[in-house]
């Protein structure tokens, strides 16, 4: 013990009494000298703690481009494509809406003076001079006249046998108006009743005025008060060679501007305008368009007649057959499909029960020359919808929705491994596939004027004759001659801008084909990209009509 601290001792104070000799940064040893490539590899980057730079990030490898697609024809796309089935569900989807559109109710605010002359000549021609007389008549002297005991039993009498008329009974012109202003189409009741009354409605309007306060006013000055009527002057009365007046006035000449009067006239015009909305929407004049309002209470013209009646004559009963006995019949009634919308918004709901389904066999079995044209009686009516009229709506249970389907099915030919469960129950596959299937056999020629792709094809031929290019039509089936003449058009634009189309699936993967036939037609197309040389192809596709997600997909390849 005493050994081991002694030596330990004596170690340490001889340690301690040691001094590390001094060397200088010249006497070290020199690192081993680097390459012009070490050192050049070992050197940070120019931005490497530059101003404001806190860290440093290692850059990543530029991405790659995608490999081109094969070029031979890939005839099963879903296979190689993860939202093929959106795209076809997309394009489908706004072909099939453009169809439906053709045969859509037309606005009549932007043909309303077409529309006013030809409800003038109707206006003008049988029945109605005959029926004018006759309900005038009628009103004075027959079944509808207005006498003392009916007054005293109308809801306006105060007003009557006070010598004011019935206008001034504030609810029951409300209720009058409401009738009419909130049963039937705006336009069509504005164009009716310019007619009925003979003066414009808009001539005068204040400005700022909304369009239901200009027709309420309309309303009121000319179908409740008969302003136009009463301003008119008399003639001065005849007078024999004496000087004394010939009597020659009748009993309407005697009480006008009379309560009973203006009640009279307002029933007339009423009656002259529920008639005239009812002839021109059954003689077709107003094509598609619906007579009444969807949210009407009134969806028939004798709905409207018996308000009117129970409005103004509550005692008189039942109008109608007293009126029938005059010829005033009245045939139109709106059905709850003419209300339909059937624009397409998803194809995996939307035609699930049949009914769009139903319109769309319809539109591509109609005729290419009505698609413009009013229709012009009940006979076209009912070739042109012919299976509307027979389905179940609302359709709210699975039973109906197959009985609209299977009844759609039934007029359609060559659809194989088509059921109507299949639609009923939503598969997208089978649903779009059938709908490829109507298009190809009966909405191409809808879709497309194929006089007009053969005139380009011609014309473009030519052009490529004058350029020494010899083209070679290909071999296809003769059951496949619109897949023809699209792949020949398209062959012959792509040659004129230096491409090449072997067929019409992966030679469009890269858009290239599609920016040439843009370039191609850009002159003829009423779009914004034809204002901006600079637009993008996306920009251009969305400007001639195409949807967004096919714009989409070109700009992503």
């Amino acid at each position: 013990m005493t050994f081991h601290s002694d030596i330990s001792k004596a170690s340490g104070d001889s340690y301690r009494s040691r001094k590390r000799p001094k060397r200088s940064l010249e006497s070290l040893p020199s690192p081993p000298s680097l390459t012009a490539e070490e050192e050049a590899e070992l050197r940070p980057p120019p931005d490497f703690l530059a101003p404001g730079l806190i860290s440093h990030k290692s850059r990543r490898p530029a991405p790659r481009k995608l490999d081109p697609v094969l070029s031979e024809d890939l005839s099963r796309c879903e296979m190689y494509e993860e939202s093929w089935l959106a795209a076809q569900e997309a394009s489908v989807h706004q072909l099939l809406n453009h169809l439906i559109a053709q045969y859509s109710p037309i606005p009549t605010g932007t043909h309303r003076k077409e529309l006013r002359r030809e409800m003038l000549t109707l206006y003008s021609s049988a029945p109605f001079p005959t029926v004018y007389k006759r309900v005038h008549a009628s009103l004075q002297f027959g079944a509808l006249s207005i006498t003392q005991s009916t007054l005293d039993k109308s809801a306006s009498s105060k007003f009557v046998n006070g010598g004011q008329g019935w206008g001034l009974d504030v609810g029951l012109r409300q209720r009058y108006l409401e009738l009419f202003v909130g049963s039937y189409e705006r336009q069509s009741l504005i164009t009716a009743l310019e007619v009925v009354v003979g003066r414009e409605m808009f001539a005068n309007a204040c400005p700022g005025e909304s369009e239901r306060k200009i027709m309420e006013t309309f309303i009121t000055r000319y179908m409740i008060n008969s302003e136009d009527l009463l301003a008119a002057t008399q003639p001065e009365p005849p007078r024999n060679r004496r000087g004394v007046l010939i009597q020659q006035s009748t009993a309407e000449d005697e009480d006008k501007g009379t309560p009973a009067w203006l009640l009279r006239r307002s029933l007339l015009r009423s009656l002259l305008l529920i008639l005239l909305l009812d002839k021109v929407k059954a003689r077709g004049i107003m094509g598609r368009q619906c007579l009444f309002q969807t949210s009407s209470p009134h969806k028939s013209s004798n709905s409207v007649l018996v308000a009117l009646a129970r409005l103004l004559l509550p005692s008189m009963g039942d109008v109608v057959k007293p009126l029938r006995h005059i010829n005033y019949n009245l045939e139109s009634t709106q059905d709850p499909l003419s209300e339909f919308d059937f624009t397409i918004n998803n194809i995996a709901v939307d035609l699930r029960d049949g009914v769009r389904l139903s319109r769309v066999v319809e539109v591509l079995r109609g005729s290419k020359n009505r698609l413009s044209g009013p229709l012009s009686s009940d006979d076209e009516q009912e070739d042109i919808f012919f299976i509307t009229p027979r389905l179940q709506y609302p359709a709210l249970s699975r039973a109906q929705k197959l009985h609209n389907v299977n009844l759609m099915l039934s007029h359609i030919d060559n659809v194989h491994n088509v059921q109507a469960k299949h639609i009923v129950d939503g598969h997208r596959e089978i649903t779009v596939g059938f709908l490829w299937t109507l298009l190809t056999q009966g909405g191409l020629d809808l879709l497309v004027d194929w006089d007009v792709v053969k005139s380009e094809i011609s014309r473009l031929k030519a052009e490529a004759d004058q350029r020494g290019v010899k083209y070679r039509q290909p071999r296809l089936p003769a059951s496949t001659p619109y897949y023809s003449l699209m792949e020949t058009w398209a062959r012959l634009v792509a040659e004129k801008h230096g491409l090449k189309v072997l067929n019409l699936t992966t030679s469009f993967a890269d858009g290239a084909v599609f920016a040439a036939i843009v370039s191609e037609y850009e002159q003829f197309l009423p779009s914004l990209a034809k204002q901006d040389p600079k637009a993008s192809l996306e920009t251009k596709l969305r400007g001639i009509g195409c949807n967004s997600y096919f714009g989409e997909q070109i700009h992503s390849h």
